[in-house]
Protein backbone atom coordinates (compact mmCIF):
# COMPACT_ATOMS: atom_id res chain seq x y z
CA UNK A 1 0.00 0.00 0.00
CA UNK A 2 0.94 3.46 -0.81
CA UNK A 3 0.43 6.69 1.20
CA UNK A 4 -0.53 10.04 0.37
CA UNK A 5 3.19 11.95 1.13
CA UNK A 6 4.48 8.39 2.76
CA UNK A 7 2.49 8.80 5.67
CA UNK A 8 -0.29 6.53 6.58
CA UNK A 9 -1.89 9.24 8.69
CA UNK A 10 -2.72 10.82 5.15
CA UNK A 11 -4.42 8.18 4.01
CA UNK A 12 -3.88 5.67 0.95
CA UNK A 13 -2.50 6.76 -2.35
CA UNK A 14 -4.93 5.40 -4.34
CA UNK A 15 -4.29 4.10 -8.14
CA UNK A 16 -7.53 5.46 -9.99
CA UNK A 17 -6.57 3.56 -13.11
CA UNK A 18 -6.96 0.06 -11.10
CA UNK A 19 -10.22 1.30 -9.80
CA UNK A 20 -11.51 2.48 -13.06
CA UNK A 21 -10.28 -1.09 -14.60
CA UNK A 22 -12.49 -3.21 -12.15
CA UNK A 23 -15.11 -0.91 -12.19
CA UNK A 24 -15.45 -1.22 -16.47
CA UNK A 25 -15.99 -4.69 -15.08
CA UNK A 26 -19.21 -4.26 -13.89
CA UNK A 27 -20.45 -3.29 -17.22
CA UNK A 28 -23.14 -0.69 -15.91
CA UNK A 29 -25.34 0.18 -18.81
CA UNK A 30 -24.45 3.69 -20.24
CA UNK A 31 -27.54 5.53 -19.12
CA UNK A 32 -26.76 4.61 -15.54
CA UNK A 33 -23.07 5.25 -15.00
CA UNK A 34 -22.15 8.73 -14.77
CA UNK A 35 -18.67 8.21 -13.09
CA UNK A 36 -16.09 10.36 -14.53
CA UNK A 37 -12.88 9.80 -13.08
CA UNK A 38 -11.00 12.75 -14.25
CA UNK A 39 -13.27 14.34 -12.09
CA UNK A 40 -12.47 12.28 -9.27
CA UNK A 41 -8.38 12.29 -9.95
CA UNK A 42 -9.18 16.49 -10.07
CA UNK A 43 -11.55 17.10 -7.47
CA UNK A 44 -12.21 16.59 -3.66
CA UNK A 45 -15.94 17.61 -3.85
CA UNK A 46 -18.19 16.41 -6.61
CA UNK A 47 -21.40 17.70 -6.78
CA UNK A 48 -24.14 16.18 -8.85
CA UNK A 49 -27.70 17.39 -9.50
CA UNK A 50 -30.56 16.40 -11.76
CA UNK A 51 -34.34 17.30 -11.89
CA UNK A 52 -35.19 13.72 -11.20
CA UNK A 53 -33.48 10.48 -9.73
CA UNK A 54 -31.04 8.96 -12.29
CA UNK A 55 -30.18 6.26 -10.56
CA UNK A 56 -26.72 8.76 -9.35
CA UNK A 57 -27.30 6.80 -5.98
CA UNK A 58 -26.58 3.31 -7.10
CA UNK A 59 -24.12 4.50 -9.51
CA UNK A 60 -21.91 5.98 -6.78
CA UNK A 61 -22.43 3.46 -3.98
CA UNK A 62 -21.39 0.36 -7.00
CA UNK A 63 -18.41 2.53 -7.67
CA UNK A 64 -17.81 2.73 -3.57
CA UNK A 65 -18.35 -0.70 -3.28
CA UNK A 66 -15.14 -0.99 -6.16
CA UNK A 67 -13.05 1.09 -3.93
CA UNK A 68 -13.71 -1.73 -1.08
CA UNK A 69 -13.06 -4.56 -2.96
CA UNK A 70 -9.59 -3.14 -4.25
CA UNK A 71 -8.12 -1.28 -1.52
CA UNK A 72 -11.03 -2.22 1.78
CA UNK A 73 -12.01 1.67 1.19
CA UNK A 74 -15.32 1.84 3.35
CA UNK A 75 -18.06 4.26 3.00
CA UNK A 76 -19.98 6.95 5.00
CA UNK A 77 -23.38 7.75 3.27
CA UNK A 78 -25.20 10.75 4.90
CA UNK A 79 -28.05 11.87 5.29
CA UNK A 80 -29.86 15.33 6.89
CA UNK A 81 -31.39 13.66 9.78
CA UNK A 82 -31.34 10.73 11.59
CA UNK A 83 -34.81 9.24 10.80
CA UNK A 84 -33.71 9.65 7.16
CA UNK A 85 -31.51 6.64 7.96
CA UNK A 86 -33.27 4.57 9.70
CA UNK A 87 -33.37 0.37 9.03
CA UNK A 88 -36.30 0.46 7.18
CA UNK A 89 -34.69 3.48 4.52
CA UNK A 90 -31.51 2.21 5.31
CA UNK A 91 -32.46 -1.30 3.40
CA UNK A 92 -34.26 0.25 0.99
CA UNK A 93 -30.94 2.15 -0.63
CA UNK A 94 -29.63 -1.34 -1.79
CA UNK A 95 -32.72 -2.62 -3.43
CA UNK A 96 -31.88 -1.66 -6.92
CA UNK A 97 -27.82 -3.58 -6.93
CA UNK A 98 -29.37 -6.25 -5.15
CA UNK A 99 -32.16 -7.43 -7.26
CA UNK A 100 -30.43 -6.51 -10.25
CA UNK A 101 -29.56 -9.96 -12.03
CA UNK A 102 -30.04 -12.16 -9.30
CA UNK A 103 -27.24 -10.41 -7.26
CA UNK A 104 -25.03 -9.81 -10.52
CA UNK A 105 -23.25 -6.56 -9.16
CA UNK A 106 -22.51 -8.15 -5.76
CA UNK A 107 -21.26 -11.45 -7.22
CA UNK A 108 -19.48 -9.38 -9.63
CA UNK A 109 -17.47 -7.26 -7.09
CA UNK A 110 -16.64 -9.66 -4.19
CA UNK A 111 -15.60 -12.19 -7.39
CA UNK A 112 -18.66 -14.51 -6.28
CA UNK A 113 -17.64 -15.07 -2.41
CA UNK A 114 -21.24 -12.71 -1.89
CA UNK A 115 -24.65 -12.45 -3.26
CA UNK A 116 -26.16 -10.08 -0.74
CA UNK A 117 -26.15 -7.73 2.26
CA UNK A 118 -26.55 -7.40 5.78
CA UNK A 119 -27.76 -4.49 7.37
CA UNK A 120 -26.91 -4.20 11.60
CA UNK A 121 -26.68 -1.39 13.32
CA UNK A 122 -26.59 1.35 10.69
CA UNK A 123 -23.64 -0.58 8.74
CA UNK A 124 -23.87 -2.71 5.71
CA UNK A 125 -22.30 -6.30 5.39
CA UNK A 126 -21.13 -8.44 2.38
CA UNK A 127 -23.04 -11.49 2.75
CA UNK A 128 -23.77 -15.04 1.45
CA UNK A 129 -27.57 -15.98 1.28
CA UNK A 130 -28.02 -19.63 0.49
CA UNK A 131 -30.50 -21.79 -1.40
CA UNK A 132 -32.84 -21.89 1.69
CA UNK A 133 -32.67 -18.28 2.03
CA UNK A 134 -30.38 -18.17 4.83
CA UNK A 135 -27.16 -15.85 5.80
CA UNK A 136 -24.11 -17.89 5.87
CA UNK A 137 -21.41 -16.06 5.91
CA UNK A 138 -20.75 -12.72 6.43
CA UNK A 139 -17.74 -10.20 5.95
CA UNK A 140 -15.98 -9.38 8.88
CA UNK A 141 -16.27 -5.33 8.18
CA UNK A 142 -18.64 -3.43 7.22
CA UNK A 143 -18.20 -1.72 3.82
CA UNK A 144 -20.91 1.22 4.34
CA UNK A 145 -21.57 3.70 7.52
CA UNK A 146 -25.31 4.85 7.41
CA UNK A 147 -25.05 8.89 9.27
CA UNK A 148 -26.80 12.07 9.47
CA UNK A 149 -25.55 15.37 9.90
CA UNK A 150 -27.62 16.22 13.23
CA UNK A 151 -25.53 13.89 15.45
CA UNK A 152 -22.39 15.30 13.92
CA UNK A 153 -21.55 15.82 17.89
CA UNK A 154 -22.19 12.42 19.10
CA UNK A 155 -20.05 10.91 16.61
CA UNK A 156 -16.86 12.33 17.85
CA UNK A 157 -16.55 10.43 20.57
CA UNK A 158 -17.75 6.71 18.92
CA UNK A 159 -17.07 6.75 15.34
CA UNK A 160 -13.90 5.78 13.98
CA UNK A 161 -13.18 4.41 10.75
CA UNK A 162 -9.79 5.20 9.43
CA UNK A 163 -10.54 3.61 5.78
CA UNK A 164 -14.02 5.51 5.16
CA UNK A 165 -12.34 7.59 2.40
CA UNK A 166 -15.55 7.74 0.13
CA UNK A 167 -18.47 10.05 1.85
CA UNK A 168 -21.76 10.20 -0.15
CA UNK A 169 -23.89 13.21 1.19
CA UNK A 170 -27.79 12.02 -0.60
CA UNK A 171 -29.96 14.77 -0.96
CA UNK A 172 -28.37 17.44 0.40
CA UNK A 173 -30.72 20.10 -1.37
CA UNK A 174 -33.98 19.69 0.60
CA UNK A 175 -36.93 22.13 1.27
CA UNK A 176 -35.34 23.47 4.43
CA UNK A 177 -31.96 24.49 4.47
CA UNK A 178 -31.48 25.04 8.44
CA UNK A 179 -28.83 28.07 8.70
CA UNK A 180 -25.68 25.53 10.42
CA UNK A 181 -26.42 22.74 7.87
CA UNK A 182 -22.78 23.57 6.63
CA UNK A 183 -21.11 23.90 9.40
CA UNK A 184 -22.21 20.39 10.89
CA UNK A 185 -21.57 18.63 7.50
CA UNK A 186 -18.26 19.87 7.59
CA UNK A 187 -17.85 18.82 11.07
CA UNK A 188 -19.04 15.39 10.54
CA UNK A 189 -16.48 15.15 7.43
CA UNK A 190 -13.64 16.48 9.61
CA UNK A 191 -14.61 13.48 12.26
CA UNK A 192 -15.04 11.10 9.91
CA UNK A 193 -11.42 11.56 7.28
CA UNK A 194 -9.24 12.93 10.96
CA UNK A 195 -5.85 14.26 9.39
CA UNK A 196 -6.51 12.09 5.52
CA UNK A 197 -6.02 13.80 2.65
CA UNK A 198 -7.27 10.72 0.89
CA UNK A 199 -10.85 11.19 0.66
CA UNK A 200 -13.51 11.98 -1.71
CA UNK A 201 -16.65 13.83 -0.80
CA UNK A 202 -19.96 12.97 -3.63
CA UNK A 203 -22.87 15.04 -2.74
CA UNK A 204 -26.08 14.45 -4.96
CA UNK A 205 -29.49 16.32 -5.31
CA UNK A 206 -32.70 15.46 -7.22
CA UNK A 207 -32.96 19.36 -7.00
CA UNK A 208 -31.61 21.95 -9.47
CA UNK A 209 -31.73 25.38 -7.26
CA UNK A 210 -28.54 27.53 -7.87
CA UNK A 211 -29.76 29.40 -5.45
CA UNK A 212 -29.83 26.70 -2.69
CA UNK A 213 -27.47 28.34 0.24
CA UNK A 214 -25.31 24.94 0.37
CA UNK A 215 -23.53 26.93 -2.56
CA UNK A 216 -23.49 29.83 -0.35
CA UNK A 217 -21.94 28.89 2.11
CA UNK A 218 -19.71 26.62 -0.07
CA UNK A 219 -18.14 29.73 -1.72
CA UNK A 220 -19.43 28.84 -5.22
CA UNK A 221 -22.18 30.56 -5.56
CA UNK A 222 -21.36 32.85 -8.36
CA UNK A 223 -18.84 30.69 -10.33
CA UNK A 224 -21.94 27.90 -10.99
CA UNK A 225 -24.01 30.24 -12.33
CA UNK A 226 -22.03 29.30 -15.47
CA UNK A 227 -23.63 25.88 -15.58
CA UNK A 228 -26.38 24.62 -18.18
CA UNK A 229 -28.37 21.65 -18.51
CA UNK A 230 -25.59 18.89 -18.92
CA UNK A 231 -22.90 20.82 -17.97
CA UNK A 232 -19.89 20.57 -15.70
CA UNK A 233 -17.46 23.11 -14.61
CA UNK A 234 -14.59 22.63 -11.89
CA UNK A 235 -14.36 25.58 -9.01
CA UNK A 236 -10.85 26.14 -6.50
CA UNK A 237 -11.98 28.08 -3.92
CA UNK A 238 -10.12 31.27 -2.58
CA UNK A 239 -8.73 28.46 0.10
CA UNK A 240 -7.89 25.77 -2.68
CA UNK A 241 -10.35 23.28 -2.28
CA UNK A 242 -11.54 21.73 -5.06
CA UNK A 243 -15.19 21.26 -6.56
CA UNK A 244 -16.28 20.24 -9.54
CA UNK A 245 -20.44 20.68 -9.89
CA UNK A 246 -22.43 18.71 -12.51
CA UNK A 247 -26.15 19.47 -13.91
CA UNK A 248 -27.39 16.46 -15.33
CA UNK A 249 -29.93 15.42 -18.02
CA UNK A 250 -31.74 12.49 -18.71
CA UNK A 251 -29.44 10.68 -21.56
CA UNK A 252 -32.79 8.68 -22.06
CA UNK A 253 -34.22 11.64 -25.07
CA UNK A 254 -36.42 10.12 -26.75
CA UNK A 255 -38.73 8.82 -24.09
CA UNK A 256 -38.56 12.19 -22.06
CA UNK A 257 -39.65 13.62 -25.05
CA UNK A 258 -42.75 11.47 -25.80
CA UNK A 259 -43.62 11.71 -22.12
CA UNK A 260 -43.62 15.09 -22.17
CA UNK A 261 -45.47 15.71 -25.26
CA UNK A 262 -48.46 13.30 -23.91
CA UNK A 263 -49.24 15.56 -20.57
CA UNK A 264 -46.99 18.47 -20.72
CA UNK A 265 -46.81 20.27 -23.87
CA UNK A 266 -47.46 23.56 -22.46
CA UNK A 267 -45.79 27.07 -23.18
CA UNK A 268 -45.19 27.41 -19.38
CA UNK A 269 -41.62 28.03 -17.86
CA UNK A 270 -42.40 27.24 -14.81
CA UNK A 271 -43.02 23.51 -15.74
CA UNK A 272 -39.49 23.24 -17.39
CA UNK A 273 -38.04 21.25 -13.81
CA UNK A 274 -40.80 19.14 -14.51
CA UNK A 275 -40.28 18.34 -17.99
CA UNK A 276 -36.40 18.39 -18.38
CA UNK A 277 -36.71 21.21 -20.81
CA UNK A 278 -33.38 23.35 -19.79
CA UNK A 279 -33.52 25.25 -16.61
CA UNK A 280 -34.27 29.34 -16.84
CA UNK A 281 -34.45 31.29 -13.59
CA UNK A 282 -37.94 32.30 -12.47
CA UNK A 283 -40.22 34.10 -15.23
CA UNK A 284 -40.57 36.84 -13.49
CA UNK A 285 -42.22 40.86 -13.64
CA UNK A 286 -39.84 43.53 -15.08
CA UNK A 287 -39.17 47.07 -14.67
CA UNK A 288 -40.57 48.87 -17.73
CA UNK A 289 -38.32 51.33 -19.39
CA UNK A 290 -40.94 53.94 -19.53
CA UNK A 291 -42.70 53.31 -15.94
CA UNK A 292 -42.72 57.06 -14.23
CA UNK A 293 -42.93 56.17 -10.14
CA UNK A 294 -41.79 58.40 -6.95
CA UNK A 295 -38.89 56.45 -4.83
CA UNK A 296 -39.83 56.43 -1.18
CA UNK A 297 -37.26 56.24 1.19
CA UNK A 298 -33.46 55.20 0.57
CA UNK A 299 -32.70 52.27 -1.32
CA UNK A 300 -31.67 49.10 1.00
CA UNK A 301 -29.64 46.44 0.07
CA UNK A 302 -29.94 42.33 -0.09
CA UNK A 303 -26.43 40.26 0.29
CA UNK A 304 -27.10 37.24 -1.89
CA UNK A 305 -23.75 35.67 -2.47
CA UNK A 306 -19.92 36.87 -1.51
CA UNK A 307 -19.29 40.33 -2.75
CA UNK A 308 -23.14 40.44 -4.97
CA UNK A 309 -25.84 42.22 -3.48
CA UNK A 310 -29.48 43.56 -4.45
CA UNK A 311 -30.55 46.70 -4.57
CA UNK A 312 -34.73 46.89 -3.27
CA UNK A 313 -36.12 50.32 -3.86
CA UNK A 314 -39.84 51.13 -2.41
CA UNK A 315 -41.68 53.65 -4.69
CA UNK A 316 -45.51 54.64 -5.45
CA UNK A 317 -46.06 53.81 -8.97
CA UNK A 318 -50.20 54.55 -10.05
CA UNK A 319 -51.41 55.03 -7.19
CA UNK A 320 -49.94 51.44 -5.91
CA UNK A 321 -46.70 51.38 -3.41
CA UNK A 322 -44.14 48.84 -5.28
CA UNK A 323 -40.83 47.11 -4.87
CA UNK A 324 -37.80 47.69 -7.58
CA UNK A 325 -35.16 44.84 -7.45
CA UNK A 326 -32.08 45.79 -9.43
CA UNK A 327 -28.50 44.09 -9.03
CA UNK A 328 -26.21 46.92 -6.95
CA UNK A 329 -22.84 47.89 -8.58
CA UNK A 330 -21.82 49.48 -5.50
CA UNK A 331 -22.16 49.68 -1.55
CA UNK A 332 -21.54 52.29 0.63
CA UNK A 333 -20.52 51.99 4.23
CA UNK A 334 -23.93 53.73 5.80
CA UNK A 335 -25.97 51.89 3.28
CA UNK A 336 -28.57 49.16 5.09
CA UNK A 337 -27.15 45.94 4.24
CA UNK A 338 -30.19 42.91 5.06
CA UNK A 339 -27.93 39.13 5.23
CA UNK A 340 -28.43 35.75 5.85
CA UNK A 341 -24.69 36.02 7.11
CA UNK A 342 -23.06 37.56 9.80
CA UNK A 343 -24.29 41.28 10.00
CA UNK A 344 -21.43 42.47 11.76
CA UNK A 345 -19.70 42.67 8.62
CA UNK A 346 -21.37 45.84 7.63
CA UNK A 347 -21.95 49.24 9.82
CA UNK A 348 -25.24 49.02 9.14
CA UNK A 349 -26.11 44.99 8.62
CA UNK A 350 -29.40 43.65 9.59
CA UNK A 351 -30.39 39.67 9.93
CA UNK A 352 -32.95 38.60 7.73
CA UNK A 353 -35.55 41.33 7.16
CA UNK A 354 -35.13 42.39 10.91
CA UNK A 355 -38.83 42.67 11.81
CA UNK A 356 -41.89 41.10 10.58
CA UNK A 357 -43.08 44.72 9.61
CA UNK A 358 -40.41 44.92 6.71
CA UNK A 359 -41.02 40.89 5.98
CA UNK A 360 -44.26 41.13 5.56
CA UNK A 361 -44.78 44.45 3.88
CA UNK A 362 -42.78 42.60 1.20
CA UNK A 363 -44.45 39.17 1.33
CA UNK A 364 -47.39 41.47 0.82
CA UNK A 365 -45.97 43.00 -2.18
CA UNK A 366 -44.95 39.82 -3.90
CA UNK A 367 -48.51 38.28 -3.17
CA UNK A 368 -50.49 41.19 -4.76
CA UNK A 369 -47.14 40.90 -8.21
CA UNK A 370 -46.21 44.57 -6.79
CA UNK A 371 -42.53 43.88 -7.41
CA UNK A 372 -40.40 44.87 -10.61
CA UNK A 373 -37.28 43.19 -11.11
CA UNK A 374 -34.42 44.45 -13.75
CA UNK A 375 -33.61 40.93 -15.10
CA UNK A 376 -35.17 36.93 -14.17
CA UNK A 377 -32.07 36.35 -12.44
CA UNK A 378 -32.23 39.29 -10.47
CA UNK A 379 -35.97 37.85 -9.09
CA UNK A 380 -34.41 34.18 -8.87
CA UNK A 381 -32.22 35.81 -5.87
CA UNK A 382 -34.42 38.12 -4.67
CA UNK A 383 -37.19 35.31 -4.19
CA UNK A 384 -34.95 32.95 -2.89
CA UNK A 385 -33.61 35.39 -0.06
CA UNK A 386 -36.97 35.85 0.62
CA UNK A 387 -37.75 32.53 0.63
CA UNK A 388 -34.69 31.25 2.92
CA UNK A 389 -35.87 34.18 5.48
CA UNK A 390 -39.10 32.73 5.53
CA UNK A 391 -37.74 29.23 6.46
CA UNK A 392 -35.46 30.32 9.34
CA UNK A 393 -38.18 32.15 10.82
CA UNK A 394 -40.28 28.81 10.38
CA UNK A 395 -37.58 26.56 12.22
CA UNK A 396 -37.22 29.20 15.14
Amino acid sequence: MKYIENQEKFGLQYDLNLIAKEYKKLKIPKEFDFIDFNRIEKNTYLIDMSERTLGKTTNYLLLAMVYNKVYGTQCAYIREKSEMIKPSNAEKLIDVIKNYNNGYYLKKITDGKYNSVYYHWKKFYFCHINENGERDETASEPFLYFLSIDEHETYKSTFNAPLCDIIIFDEFISKYYQYNSCFMFMDLLSTILRKRKSGKIIMLANNTNINSMWFEELTIAKQIRRLSKGSCIDVKTDGGTTISVRLMENKNIKEKEKHNSLYFAFNNPKLNAITGDDWQFTQVRHIEKDMEYEKIGKPLFIRIAPSEFLRMQFALYKDNTILLITRATKIREDDIVFTLKNKEDYKNGVFKFGTNKIKNAILNLIDTDNVYYATNENGADFLNFVKNVVEYDALE
